[in-house]
């Protein structure tokens, strides 16, 4: 099984369950090293590196090979998975995977931060209406 860092409209269980089937949360965590920006046009973040910046997020663990594949599929051309190290809050830190943002699509990250109270009050409900049908992917 598989671990995961999400650190954005995956954070919410409920649409990650929806994405890639049954996982639990493992913990929040930390990526060290990367940035979280707003993409323009999209309600959804984008991840790249960036030295000295640090990410909030959550570790996923439990998830099989058909939840990768959905995964993937959920992502899309504009990302890659890569493995990261992260570090939870109990100081630990794990290998897991991430998904950043390719270098042909950077351009299209603001340069401001990506909020995801901001994502949850205004955002949230009209992103699960139209991506729940991956729940059948």
């Amino acid at each position: 099984m598989t671990e995961l860092f999400v650190y954005g409209t995956l954070m919410w269980t409920d649409i990650m369950d929806a994405v890639a089937g049954p996982c639990r949360p493992l913990a929040a965590a930390t990526l060290h090293d990367h940035r979280r920006l707003a993409l323009r046009g999209a309600p959804y973040p984008g991840l790249i590196a960036a030295p000295g910046d640090t990410v909030e997020g959550l570790v996923y663990t439990g998830i099989g090979r058909r939840g990768l594949v959905r995964l993937d599929r959920f992502e899309g051309e504009m990302y890659k998975r890569v493995r990261v190290r992260v570090t939870l809050t109990d100081g630990t830190h794990r290998r897991a995977f991430t998904y950043v943002t390719k270098e042909a699509f950077r351009d299209r990250l603001e340069p401001r931060e990506w909020d995801p109270e901001a994502f949850r009050r205004q955002h949230k409900a009209a992103f699960q209406r139209r991506y729940m049908g991956f729940k059948r992917a």
